[in-house]
């Protein structure tokens, strides 16, 4: 019953849901990346060099 169940399942509407899903995820993130004020991102670079914040 489960073969008769599988074999009928159209796999072609999950692929292009996972593909719009992708591109979703990937426009927004190139966005964030993009759209990032310089001031904060400079002031995250630095967090490293920075001695007083040490985490344990």
């Amino acid at each position: 019953m489960i073969k008769d169940v599988v074999s009928y399942l159209d796999y072609s509407l999950c692929a292009n849901i996972s593909l719009v899903i992708f591109m979703v995820v990937f426009v927004a993130v190139t966005l964030r990346t993009l759209l990032v004020r310089k001031d904060s991102m400079n002031q995250n670079a630095s967090i490293v060099l920075e001695e007083g914040n040490k985490v344990n």
